[in-house]
């Protein structure tokens, strides 16, 4: 156990599996620490093993070895537990002292490995006549087949449901397919017309894959509330589990990076690319058929403006997180940003109703893509609108892309009590969480972030 009660934990098994006899070896004793990582723009977690081996344990190791990992922290309450299978993708220089050595070991899910071995060489959509229903969902289609995740860590709630588009995928990596499918889909539970929502993340966690919008993501509840305690404000009998530790803060505004990000104000121009045929030639200039656009027509530059957006947004709190420089408001203010994306008006492409692109009921495809270009990187600049670091005591029941609440003391008082301080009070997202393992205890170190504050 630790020496701090907030950071008590419980280490159940860290084992090492050997590629050359199969066998497993207890390496706790020999583990002085370990970094564990994910974040929401991670397709896979990762472990860094420091090892002390006066045993020459090194020479059973070459790269490729199974690790798997059991620990639990009281702070998490029961409601979560660090439990995980990774392999060994990299072993660190080795410094030696005496008849010692110390060296760290790289670790990454085996699905990682899955990643570089299998290509992913097939068509998405109607063109695909034997496709079964769950290749709807493409993400988690390809993360069973391609990626081979076990069954219990890809389950149906993290997959939310998106848009029908067609994808064709020349051997490219499953990862680099699902990327590819993040940014040309919308969502369809949430939304129509001009309010459609985008912005998808691939990333896995403690508790498996996950393919969700940014916009679902902040309609989560809160898991655990922490707060940040001055000295001498703690109260006896309690243990200091959900107490903040250390808060380092961002800069408060960077508008130069908005500008170049296009977070104020984007222009979107969609161009239609040339149809396919029944005689397998292209259609060229002008065209008689009414129920589809032919190729080379431009669709008309759409603007985008910040307050467009956080309205459009499903935000975790319901006031801007800043007001927009006075160089960028109103209807004359030039855009920062410009871009052109390329509209897929093939004769077989699918929108939400299912139906071919020449079908006049379909009528989405097109709208889908320039929504996503309006939409998604805006929203992702939006969510980092507010930034923080937090240190806490470590929790194997925290995971990137939960939902967390800070309390944190403003500088002045009101009456006998101590105000909040709006500004960074309140809901965050997870970004990125990095838990820390020493035999002394844990920690849990927090990247957060958000797109709005509370009203006053």
């Amino acid at each position: 156990m630790a020496d701090n009660q907030s950071r008590e934990f419980k280490c159940n098994k860290i084992t090492l599996t050997t590629l050359r006899d199969e066998k497993e070896y207890n390496i706790k004793e020999m583990v002085g620490n370990f970094l564990y990582y994910e974040s929401i723009e991670a397709p896979f977690v990762r472990i860094e093993l420091t090892m002390i081996d006066s045993i020459d344990f090194n020479l059973n190791l070459q790269g490729g070895e199974k690790v798997e990992v059991n620990l639990k922290t009281l702070a998490a309450d029961g409601k979560g537990i660090l439990k995980l299978d990774f392999k060994v993708y990299k072993i660190g220089d080795i410094i030696k002292s005496e008849r010692g050595q110390m060296y760290k070991l790289f670790c990454c899910s085996p699905e990682m490995y899955n990643n570089e071995l299998n290509k992913v060489f097939k068509a998405f959509g109607p063109i695909d006549e034997g496709s079964s229903k769950d290749a709807e969902n493409i993400p988690k289609f390809v993360t069973k087949k391609y990626l081979k995740a076990p069954n219990k860590r890809v389950k149906e709630e993290n997959f939310e449901a998106h848009s029908r588009v067609m994808v064709v995928s020349p051997n490219w990596r499953p990862v680099d397919l699902i990327s590819y499918v993040s940014d040309k889909v919308t969502r369809v539970t949430e939304g129509k017309g001009s309010e459609k929502q985008s912005g998808f993340l691939f990333f896995e966690t403690n508790n498996g894959y996950n393919f969700k919008s940014i916009d679902l993501l902040c309609k989560q509840g809160v898991t655990f509330t922490y707060t940040y305690k001055q000295q001498g404000q703690l109260e006896d009998g309690d243990a200091g589990y959900y107490n903040i530790e250390s808060i380092q803060y961002p800069d408060k505004a960077n508008h130069l990076r908005h500008m170049r990000l296009g977070t104020y104000k984007t222009v979107t121009t969609g161009i239609c690319v040339t149809i396919p045929t029944n005689s397998n030639a292209t259609q060229s200039g002008a065209s008689n058929n009414k129920k589809s656009a032919p190729s080379g027509t431009v669709y008309g530059a759409r603007e985008t403006a910040f307050d467009t957006i956080f309205g459009r947004a499903t935000t975790l709190h319901n006031a801007p997180p800043f007001d927009m420089p006075e160089e960028v408001k109103g209807e004359g203010a030039s855009p920062t940003r410009q871009k052109m994306r390329v509209i897929p008006m093939l004769a077989h492409q699918q929108g939400d109703t299912g139906k071919p692109q020449g079908d006049p009921d379909n009528g989405t495809q097109s709208f889908d893509t320039l929504a996503v270009a309006e939409y998604a990187a805006a929203r992702y600049n939006l969510m980092k609108a507010i930034q923080l670091t937090i240190t806490v005591p470590g929790n194997t029941a925290l995971c990137a892309g939960d939902i967390i609440k800070l309390v944190i003391p403003g500088s002045r008082e009101k009456g006998k009590s101590v105000t909040k301080d709006r500004k960074f009070s309140g809901k965050y997202l997870i970004a990125a969480h990095t838990f820390t393992y020493t035999k002394k205890g844990c920690t849990s170190e927090l990247l957060l972030v958000r797109d709005s504050i509370p009203s006053k």
